[in-house]
């Protein structure tokens, strides 16, 4: 893989950890909390712990009841986007591996993602639990990964709530579009690109453009200017 590419991934790594562009002000409520078939945990440390189970299990109903309903279908929709950028991705490994067994396949795979989500991430452990009355802040390690990072929650009704700093906006899109272009180079891959050259050529056709729409769409607007 090229040098380019691996920043460009690394990029796109960097991203999707952080989720999107922050926005600074804090949301309210716009909608009701969903109800949950399962009870509520009794602090925020075990609720961010429910919350990663719900993820593994693909459980995004139940855990939409427990994100801030201002950012609940946002949430989802970006999970289940970078779900289908997962599987294009293991489809594209398995290209390489059954018609170009000599390529390198590690060199092109995204699984790295699958913990670059962070609460939401595949392998996350409680470290640390801390709340001042309706708010908290749960401190999680994501796999093996340093720095630490912090998960505001904050207490409505009977349950505590995932509460976002961000904003998704076009992320979910971007990574659908990326999603379609791995397929593609799947395909080409499975009808005679097979050399290390010819794969990274598909690459940088197809994938390069998508990681720069990705970098758009995650970025922070431009702050407003006075006059």
């Amino acid at each position: 893989m090229s040098d380019r590419y691996l920043i460009a991934v690394g990029g796109l790594i960097a991203l999707t950890a952080a989720g999107c562009a922050r926005s600074r002000s804090s949301p309210q409520p716009q909608a009701a909390l969903a109800t949950p078939t399962v009870q509520a945990p009794a602090t925020p440390g075990r609720t961010v712990e429910l919350l990663h189970q719900l993820r593994n299990h693909r459980e995004y109903a139940e855990l939409a009841s427990f994100v801030a309903p201002a950012h609940a279908a946002a949430a989802i929709d970006f999970l289940l986007a970078m779900d289908e950028l997962l599987v294009a991705n293991d489809e594209v490994q398995a290209a390489i591996h059954e018609y170009a067994p000599l390529v390198p396949s590690k060199e092109w795979d995204l699984a790295p993602l699958k913990n670059r989500q962070g609460l939401l991430s595949a392998d996350v452990r409680v470290v640390d639990e801390r709340i001042e009355g309706p708010q908290a802040w749960v401190t999680i390690q994501v796999g093996d990964l340093v720095p630490l990072e912090i998960v505001p929650m904050r207490r409505i009704a009977d349950r505590w709530v995932y509460w976002p700093e961000s904003e998704v906006g076009a992320l979910p899109d971007a990574l659908r579009s990326l999603s379609g272009a791995m397929k593609r180079v799947a395909n080409s891959v499975a009808r005679g690109a097979v050399t290390e050259d010819q794969i990274r050529a598909e690459f940088r056709l197809r994938i390069s453009p998508r990681l720069k729409a990705i970098t758009l769409a995650a970025s922070p607007p431009p702050a407003a200017t006075t006059r």
